[in-house]
């Protein structure tokens, strides 16, 4: 990302090629909005425990909240990843977010494995935000 025009270009050519590109760890770094919306950008990642001070629940839960805001004004998919009990993923939900991701739903799992997780019944309820297996 030091040369924004070039890593536009070329993912521009990636996404052109049917690729969806996601901003991986978003929120644990520096990114500006205007270079998002520069980007051909899919989906925005989110480890809820990397998310500020780790002890600091409420802070962690306000930063998704302001997250889950910027990927609405991109029209970006927000996927909130480090899923590890029911409560977190039905935090997530609340706050509306789209998708989620973690040991909650599944294990990770080897390629051949995948469509049986996602045949398989899901620990959430039937509203509940996409889950993408790790």
């Amino acid at each position: 990302m030091r040369d924004i025009e070039a890593s536009r270009a070329r993912l521009e050519e990636i996404h052109q090629l049917g690729v969806r590109i996601a901003v991986d760890d978003f929120g644990s770094g520096y990114a500006e909005q205007s270079d998002l919306q520069r980007m051909p950008l899919d989906f925005l990642r989110v480890n809820r425990g990397s998310l500020g001070a780790a002890e600091d629940e409420e802070y962690r839960s306000w930063l998704l909240q302001a997250i889950l805001i910027v990927g609405r004004e991109l029209s970006l998919t927000v996927i909130a990843t480090g899923i590890e009990t029911h409560e977190q993923l039905e935090a997530v939900q609340v706050m509306g977010c789209a998708m989620a991701q973690g040991s909650f739903m599944s294990a990770p799992v080897a390629v051949d494995g995948v469509e049986g997780v996602l045949r398989s019944e899901s620990p959430a309820a039937p509203a509940a935000p996409t889950i993408l297996p790790q």
